[in-house]
């Protein structure tokens, strides 16, 4: 059996129903059936439509979205290059007084090796004098050992001074005697 065609139909409208209201069951059930087809067509264009309005909304804001995206990125790469010109300049700044502290030091290294040259031969020079003052006194002991009597060549001594200053002591000590 086939669907019924139109001439059928129109044919069961002039004679009348030979089935007797079963064709009008059939009849409803097929508009029942056509009416359930338009709703859930017309559910589903809804949905569909609904989905292509999300989806073109999405669209108009995706530009914005990058746009703004895009601002940001800029706006942290401008940052980013502040950030790096002050590294720089702080870094400049950094290495000119390293430098400063590098001749700082290098004249203090200097300044002290200057001054250990300059205590060397200062104590060269206390060395000499001291030996020259106790070896002139010696001299002079030895011609006046004579005409007064000292029981040892050795200069006194003082517990105040040390150095230089106890030699000096002493010989100022010793002429005192002799004189």
């Amino acid at each position: 059996m086939g669907f019924a065609k139109n001439s059928d139909i129109a044919a069961l409208h002039y004679f009348g129903d030979p089935w007797g209201g079963f064709s009008n069951n059939i009849t409803n059930c097929f508009g029942d059936l056509a009416r359930e087809a338009a709703k859930s067509t017309k559910s589903k264009l809804e949905g569909s439509f609904n989905r292509l309005k999300v989806l073109a909304h999405k669209a108009i804001k995706k530009p914005d979205e990058s746009a703004r995206l895009r601002d940001e990125a800029l706006w942290e790469k401008e940052e980013v290059y502040r950030s790096n010109a002050k590294l720089s300049e702080q870094l400049a700044e950094t290495l000119r007084l390293k430098d400063e502290l590098s001749k700082q030091e290098e004249d203090s290294a200097r300044l002290l090796d200057e001054d250990a040259k300059s205590r060397d031969s200062s104590c060269l020079e206390i060395e000499a004098t001291t030996e020259m003052l106790v070896t002139g006194i010696e001299k002079i002991f030895r011609k006046v050992r004579n005409f007064k009597d000292f029981s040892s060549f050795r200069l006194p001594r003082s517990q105040k001074y040390n150095g230089l200053p106890v030699v000096a002591y002493g010989i100022i000590k010793r002429t005192i005697k002799i004189v």
